[in-house]
């Protein structure tokens, strides 16, 4: 994570967590801590990282990869499965085209996709409960590639690196400095202050609830901030949490409407010689 870029994926086996559904997977592009997801995690790289010496490694075309070659991290399994159901060639690094090619990338952003969907979710919440997810294999190409984009959609969202995030959608009022005192939620605004004058205005019920790992991230983002004066920074970066996790919740819809689209649960995935990996 520190000597090239790279993407990995945080899961939990099981949730033994006070939170009553599936919300224990997220994506990150740095080291994460060992408690990230509010319990001990699992930390899952796209790539390792290998060292070049004198040619036993072919030169990456990237320039920035200087001496570091990106191995891809993915089971032969799973790249032999999707290259056999869409007659596609796999690049070893980055993304393919989806129409002659794909690559880790695109598998990557699939997985989280799937693993975003409030119909698997709730379908599978059970064993949810008390193993990793798994990973069910669509047959159809049209639906990889709609849930490959939509997966990208949400992973750039929880990086910030959306353009999304710089739009706010709400407003911020002050009467006074901004010190977070007493954190509550009503009437669509975020209060920061016993007497109510401090606030985000526009911030729906849904994001305020949404939960990724045993964080309400809305809320807790601020406890961990309490006694401090808000500053032009942390309110802008507290925007950009509440764009992520409102576009979040409109993806996830789409991702369900998508699925359906294609037969629902389990039909769209029922055709895979490889159900699930």
């Amino acid at each position: 994570m520190i000597l090239t870029s790279n993407l990995a994926l945080i899961v939990k086996r099981s949730r033994m967590i006070n939170v009553d559904y599936f919300c224990h997977v997220c994506v990150v592009n740095s080291i994460p801590d060992i408690n990230y997801l509010a319990d001990q995690s699992y930390f899952i790289p796209l790539y390792t990282v290998r060292i070049k010496n004198d040619g036993l490694f072919q030169q990456s075309s990237d320039p920035q990869e200087g001496k570091f070659l990106r191995i891809h991290n993915l089971s032969e399994r799973l790249v032999n499965s999707l290259k056999t159901t869409f007659a596609l060639k796999f690049c070893g690094d980055g993304k393919g085209d989806l129409l002659e090619s794909f690559g880790p990338d695109d598998i990557f952003y699939y997985i989280y996709a799937i693993f975003h969907c409030p119909a698997y979710r709730s379908r599978y919440a059970d064993y949810l409960k008390v193993d990793f997810p798994r990973l069910p294999i669509t047959a159809n190409l049209d639906l990889f590639r709609s849930l490959v984009g939509l997966g990208g959609e949400i992973a750039a969202l929880h990086l910030m690196q959306s353009p999304k995030c710089d739009k706010p959608i709400f407003e911020f009022f002050s009467s006074n400095k901004a010190k977070i005192e007493k954190i509550t939620w009503s009437n669509s605004t975020v209060w920061l202050d016993k007497a109510q004058t401090i606030g985000f205005k526009g911030v729906s019920k849904e994001v305020w609830n949404f939960h990724i790992g045993g964080y309400q991230i809305c809320e807790k983002w601020l406890k961990d901030r309490r006694d401090r004066l808000l500053l032009r920074e942390d309110i802008f970066q507290y925007q950009k949490i509440v764009v992520s996790l409102s576009e979040t919740i409109v993806l996830m819809e789409k991702i369900d409407a998508v699925i359906d689209q294609y037969g629902g649960w389990p039909g769209a995935f029922e055709s895979s010689k490889n159900a699930s990996v």
